[in-house]
């Protein structure tokens, strides 16, 4: 196959593809103009209470703990180096949307929630998974 004929099909392949997403574009913007106005906006629900005896029950949720206490267990408000080591196993073992920055919120509560099944870092959980060790000793002890 010679270089004008490999140049040629790029051209032509080219233009296949160009038209194809022209048709797909036209064909979207065909059936937004079709179905605009028939969109119906959702109704709000409304609850209507009678008296105070049947207002919803506020649940209560465990204290947040005092910013910059890195004691256990270790939970949402929780700041210092053994979040960071947390975030850090976490990082290791899940994947992780951002670097680790040592404040126990509602992400890494989460990904807590999602690994051990817990809201809250315990310090035998901690001391369990060796969050303290180098990830190089933590490998070696685990290995044993």
């Amino acid at each position: 196959m010679t270089q004008n004929t490999k140049i040629f099909l790029g051209l032509v392949s080219g233009f296949i593809v160009g038209f194809s997403i022209s048709k797909l574009m036209i064909h979207a913007r065909k059936e937004e103009v079709e179905n605009e106005g028939k969109y119906e906006v959702p109704k709000k629900k409304t609850v209507n209470l009678k008296t105070e005896d049947q207002a919803p029950e506020i649940i209560q949720e465990e204290p947040i703990q005092t910013k910059g206490s890195d004691d256990f267990p270790l939970g949402l408000g929780s700041e210092g180096d053994r979040v960071k080591r947390l975030q850090i196993f976490l990082m290791r073992n899940l994947g992780w949307v951002r670097q680790p920055d040592g404040r126990f919120d509602l992400i890494t509560q989460r990904r807590a929630d999602k690994f051990f099944k817990v809201k809250t870092i315990s310090q035998k959980l901690y001391q369990q998974f060796m969050l303290d060790e180098m990830v190089h000793d933590q490998r070696l002890k685990q290995a044993k």
